[in-house]
C-alpha cells in the first residue's frame, strides 16, 4: 500500500515533461470548465447578488488556473 503513496509522491513533487504538460493542460481544461460554469450561472439563477459572487469566484478561480497552468507548461 504505501508503494502506491510514494510513487504519487515522487509525481507530485518531481513530475518529468510529459507530466508537467498533463498537469498545466488539466489546469487549462479546468479554466474553461470555470469560465463557461460562471456564464452559465448567470443564465440560471435568479437572485443577482448570488449569481454575482458565484461568477466572480469561478471567473477568479478560472484565471488563476489558467496562469497556474501556463507557469507549470513553462518550467518544462
Amino acid at each position: 500500500m504505501a508503494n502506491w503513496l510514494v510513487a504519487l509522491g515522487v509525481m507530485l513533487v518531481t513530475p518529468n515533461t510529459r507530466q508537467k504538460e498533463a498537469y498545466a493542460r488539466y489546469c487549462h481544461t479546468l479554466s474553461a470548465a470555470a469560465a463557461i460554469g460562471s456564464l452559465t450561472l448567470a443564465f440560471t439563477e435568479s437572485s443577482m447578488s448570488s449569481v454575482a459572487l458565484r461568477s466572480l469566484t469561478l471567473l477568479v478561480a478560472g484565471v488563476l488556473l489558467f496562469i497556474f497552468g501556463l507557469l507549470v507548461l513553462r518550467e518544462g
